[in-house]
């Protein structure tokens, strides 16, 4: 915990997976729309498999993702569907600077 109260969050790794990453531009207007979320922020595509952890939870903009000594931020998923008989997600993350 921090003096004034506040605790420090604490960070876990619940899998390692192979991903694709890819920086992206700014699109017109500076912003993202996903369904019904809007994201500014995005400077990353980052896809991977589709995956639940050993509790049954999925990936959010609560988690994180981190690739070496990068730390990712979540702003938004997508699961574009099937393809290859494989379902993947794509997480539209902010690289912590």
């Amino acid at each position: 915990m921090f003096e004034s109260g506040e605790e420090v969050p604490l960070w876990v790794t619940i899998a390692t997976r192979w991903a694709s990453i890819e920086a992206r531009g700014r699109v017109p207007g500076g912003e993202l729309i996903l369904g019904q979320q809007l994201s500014a922020e995005a400077t990353h595509k980052i896809t991977m498999r589709f995956f639940e952890d050993v509790s049954g939870g999925r990936l959010t903009p609560k988690h994180r993702l981190k690739m070496g000594d990068r730390i990712f931020n979540i702003e938004a998923i997508s699961n574009p569907g099937e393809r290859g008989g494989t379902t993947f997600m794509t997480a539209f993350v902010k690289e912590q600077v």
